[in-house]
């Protein structure tokens, strides 16, 4: 599976409102271990139309580890033909919430300044 951008931009002005889409881990992308591709069918026969921005990928994989990755669904949410290439596809991501499930806490989500120093 391949990522080509004038085809993304192609399938993605066919995509509605409610269309189920697919997310697939990329664990030997050399860009990012972490990458989940989006594809355009629940299934992962669908055709790779993007990425999972890089800063939601551990969360998302920690979702469907957690949950199982038949429980983590993405969906259209809406397209915008004329926004920028990345915000092209705005999705709405469904899970249960596992009560071991802490979003952003990784060290990348740790604050610059400290909140008491700057009062």
């Amino acid at each position: 599976m391949r990522w080509s951008a004038p085809i993304a931009l192609e399938l993605i002005t066919t995509l509605k409102p409610g269309d189920a889409l697919a997310l697939s881990h990329e664990p030997d992308n050399p860009q990012d271990a972490n990458a989940v591709a989006v594809l355009t069918a629940a299934t992962l026969d669908g055709q790779h139309i993007g990425y999972v921005p890089r800063y939601l990928c551990a969360d998302v994989l920690a979702l469907q580890a957690l949950a199982g990755t038949e429980r983590v669904s993405l969906y259209v949410r809406r397209v915008n033909s004329d926004a920028p290439l990345q915000h092209r596809l705005l999705c709405r991501l469904s899970s249960p919430w596992p009560d071991s499930f802490e979003p952003c806490r990784g060290d990348e989500y740790t604050p610059i300044v400290d909140e008491l120093a700057s009062c």
